[in-house]
């Protein structure tokens, strides 16, 4: 899912009590919620030793050493950890990887962004669900990753926005 709307509108706290929700509710039982901050300029390596900070411990007890590992090796060690374990994955402010404001150069190069969304379709055959914001709907880089779903306007907000990840 992407979340998309205005600064101040509340998409991190969404994200934030959503996660709490389903937590709660039993949406990842036996996982884990991650979330990652955009804001500053970090590529998919760097966004995947979340992975590792979160599950170094069952990785480790599987013989499996994180830090040793290159970042081709944790990218696969990631889907397969993903497909095992359910995880929400949180990936918050993900405007500046296009760019923001608009016109402003991206930190990340196309190759990389390449690399961000290949994750993402990848990870749609494991049991991770991702839920992304951002200020604007994010087609330059996501293309079709993220389906549209409409929704009444929030009785409070008329800017809000979901698009999901099908």
């Amino acid at each position: 899912m992407l979340l998309h709307a205005y600064a101040g509108n509340g998409k991190t706290a969404t994200a934030a009590e959503f996660a709490r929700w389903y937590v709660l509710t039993g949406g990842i039982q036996g996982g884990a919620v991650i979330f990652t901050a955009f804001e500053q300029y970090k590529p998919l390596a760097r966004v995947l030793d979340q992975v590792g900070a979160v599950f170094g411990t069952a990785l480790e007890q599987a013989g499996i050493h994180w830090l040793a590992l290159d970042d081709n090796k944790r990218r696969d060690v990631a889907l397969q950890a993903l497909k095992q374990i359910p995880v929400l994955w949180i990936w918050d402010n993900v405007e500046p990887v296009a760019g923001f404001p608009i016109g402003t150069k991206s930190a990340w190069s196309e190759a990389e962004k390449k690399e961000l969304v290949d994750f993402l379709r990848d990870a749609r055959n494991t049991k991770a669900k991702f839920l992304l914001t951002s200020r604007r709907d994010e087609q330059e880089w996501l293309a079709d990753l993220p389906a549209a779903l409409r929704f009444r306007p929030c009785p409070c907000r008329s800017a809000c926005s979901w698009r999901g990840i099908s």
